[in-house]
């Protein structure tokens, strides 16, 4: 959620960044990466320096304006050798594929932030009121808006999804990792394309429901960690600490 919008000093630290650079974590992968253009907000140089322990950035820039700069971001301990975005249309969402090497492993990572369902304040706002008291008569009215939007929504991320699968199986890393805000449930035919043959982190090692979005009563888990077969995942973890709309998620892997 672009780190809150929040400036990060000494005086009043970022929860968001404070977080990231305690967790330890090798791989970082953030959706909605947003910098200030201006000194006064959170620039790309403090958010550098706060997250010093990551000699190896790479960010896709998606969206600018005079006041800041919206994309998607890998942080990591170890050598990016190769970025670049996949191409398809979106103006706010979109997905990167990065080539590291990990301890002379070659690992090909895809970070993901499909397109969202466009709804407004107001959509959520009624939505979280109906959930509450299933009474309620504006039920038949939010029904024929969310089904325009949320119909919308499913046929441009089936095409994404589509070219983040055909990505996977062209992979030239001996192990994938796929991972992001897929903004849809692990039932969808979006999270169904991607996954494949890979393994869902979460079903494999998590507990309980791993919901990660957290806000107007869509308590949905739509934050994922994909990878291939030749990988074992740990403890896959979505973190309830409510910096932000969504949950962070988390595991430890191994190369096999």
């Amino acid at each position: 959620m672009g780190f809150a919008y929040k400036n990060h000093t000494a005086d009043s630290p970022n929860r968001i960044i404070e977080y990231i650079a305690d967790s330890g974590a090798d791989i970082v992968c953030l959706q909605e990466y947003s910098t200030s253009r201006h000194g006064n907000g959170l620039t790309t140089r403090k958010l550098n320096k706060a997250l010093k322990m990551y000699p190896y950035r790479s960010v896709v820039e998606l969206n600018a304006n005079k006041y800041q700069s919206i994309g998607i971001a890998l942080f990591s301990k170890y050598p990016i050798e190769k970025s670049r975005r996949i191409k398809y249309k979106s103006a706010f969402n979109g997905s990167a594929v990065h080539e590291l090497t990990v301890k002379g492993k070659k690992v090909t990572l895809i970070n993901n932030h499909l397109e969202s369902f466009k709804l407004t304040m107001e959509d959520r706002s009624k939505y979280s009121q109906i959930i509450g008291n299933l009474g309620s008569e504006g039920l038949s009215e939010l029904k024929g808006s969310l089904q325009q939007k949320l119909g919308t929504a499913f046929q441009i991320r089936a095409g994404q999804a589509e070219m983040v699968a055909k990505e996977i199986k062209e992979a030239k890393g001996e192990y994938v990792l796929v991972c992001g805000d897929f903004n849809d449930t692990p039932i969808s035919y979006a999270h169904r394309t991607i996954q494949g043959n890979l393994v869902d982190a979460f079903a494999a090692s998590g507990r309980g429901l791993g919901i990660s979005y957290n806000q107007n009563k869509f308590w949905f888990r739509i934050d994922n960690i994909l990878h291939s077969s030749n990988i074992k995942s740990y403890r896959c973890t979505v973190d309830k600490v409510r910096y932000s709309d969504h949950y962070p998620m988390w595991c430890y892997i191994t190369l096999e």
